[in-house]
């Protein structure tokens, strides 16, 4: 069964023990559960927010991203195949939430660290995303190394929360780049430079 662009659509897709294909031309978001064996996202970016009961296979080129409970296996096998954990704050619960019951099948494919619109980190800022499997545990020696992308993060780190609402499980932890994003006061002494130089243009 083939599904396209489904931005904004909430409630439930019941396609018991079947195989879903999801594309998008861009982005699409459901909010809502997913009951079917497997959920292939063929291409665009698709975000989840609900629960699916079956696997999640991210296919060559397609972006799977959202807060999540997923009922298989979820696999970014192939290397232009991407999971983007998008991160709102500092808080795990202001962040995505990935859990897997079945393992992290992550091949060649890339865990993609990145701020969501809004987000209310700021440069030093500590974070929190969950990203549980059930292989968490044979993974996370070498995971950050192998899979993750985050070129604006610091101190990463995989290993199991032993306290807090998602104790038990797994997340990557870590910090944002004290330079990745302007403190106010820079801000504006960069906004009042600016002003600056176009007035110096116009003059000249």
């Amino acid at each position: 069964m083939q599904l396209n662009n489904l931005t904004g659509t909430n409630g439930t897709i019941i396609g018991t023990g079947k195989n879903l294909a999801l594309g998008s031309d861009t982005e699409s978001t459901f909010t809502g559960t997913i009951d079917a064996a497997n959920l292939n996202i063929t291409s665009g970016t698709f975000n989840l927010n609900g629960s699916t009961s079956g696997d999640v296979t991210v296919n060559p080129g397609a972006v799977f991203s959202g807060t999540a409970e997923i009922g298989g296996v979820l696999t970014v096998a192939a290397d232009d195949s991407k999971l983007v954990m998008k991160l709102a704050g500092s808080d795990a619960a202001q962040n995505d939430i990935l859990i897997v019951s079945g393992d992290l099948a992550l091949g060649e494919g890339k865990v993609f660290l990145e701020l969501a619109d809004g987000s209310t980190l700021k440069g030093g800022d500590s974070f929190t995303a969950v990203l549980s499997g059930l292989n968490s545990a044979a993974l996370a020696d070498d995971f950050i190394a192998n899979f993750v992308s985050a070129p604006i993060f610091k101190d990463l780190a995989y290993s199991q929360l032993t306290t807090g609402e998602f104790a038990g499980y797994y997340a990557i932890t870590g910090t944002l780049d004290a330079n990745a994003i302007p403190e106010p006061a820079t801000w504006a002494l960069l906004l009042f430079g600016a002003a600056g130089l176009i007035c110096w243009r116009k003059r000249k």
